[in-house]
């Protein structure tokens, strides 16, 4: 068995215990499988037999509670021992769907630092000039793009191409968009060809320390809401 289908079991286990505790402290109705899930928690049998009869809601709630804490941190457990490896079972749509909602770390100071922080600064200017292009803000657009070249025509032997570049930056705000565009994809290339093989890595060592129960969650319901809104399309 691989380590994401371990840990998804372990996940769904937590999920199990959760849901029902939360159906039980709302609506103090005992299902079934809450009144399973409750016995099969604790090991005393009395206890076992004590939930396995009870018609308080309270007494259910409490253990499982418990066993939604209990079954979250073994899953996290095992995800900090397992991470990359988890990852690398999601498969690569799922693991950029995960990057990009995800934000990159400060600094990346573990296994290759340097490639690690190369693909988080292209992930944070594709980031940035997205949210740009999405809020139509000419004048950041426009900055962008000048700052860009700048500092790519620096040296002194590309001054007559600088100088071309800020006329045509100047003309008007429709060529300022092109230029944008056109450097928003040399980004996007770039920041792909980067992140290519480094996918499980980068996103294990950008989630180290956290908790990957919570955010695998999260990521579930990111997943469901993206191909529900596809399937719109």
């Amino acid at each position: 068995m691989s380590n994401h289908t371990d840990f998804v079991k372990m996940f769904e286990m937590y999920a199990q215990y959760a849901s029902h505790a939360a159906n039980v402290h709302q609506t103090g109705n005992i299902s079934i499988p809450a009144r399973g899930l409750a016995a099969n928690v604790v090991e005393d049998n009395t206890q076992k037999a004590m939930l396995s009869q009870t018609q308080n809601p309270q007494n259910i709630h409490v253990a499982l509670d418990y066993g939604a804490k209990k079954t979250h941190k073994e899953a996290n457990e095992f995800a900090e021992a397992n991470l990359e490896g988890i990852l690398n079972g999601f498969g690569k749509p799922d693991l950029m769907l995960a990057i990009k909602a995800t934000k990159p770390r400060d600094e990346y100071t573990g296994r290759k630092p340097a490639t690690y922080n190369a693909i988080a600064n292209l992930q944070r200017r594709v980031g940035e000039m997205e949210s740009t292009y999405e809020k139509k803000d000419v004048k950041k657009m426009t900055k962008i793009a000048t700052d860009f070249y700048e500092d790519r025509f620096s040296a002194p032997e590309d001054e007559d191409a600088l100088a071309l570049t800020r006329a045509f930056l100047k003309i008007s705000d429709e060529l300022a968009v092109l230029k944008f565009q056109d450097l928003y994809k040399e980004l996007g290339v770039e920041f792909m060809q980067k992140l290519d093989g480094n996918e499980a890595g980068y996103l294990a060592a950008t989630l180290e320390g956290k908790d990957f129960v919570q955010f695998y969650g999260g990521f579930l319901e990111m997943k469901k809401r993206f191909e529900e809104a596809s399937e719109r399309e």
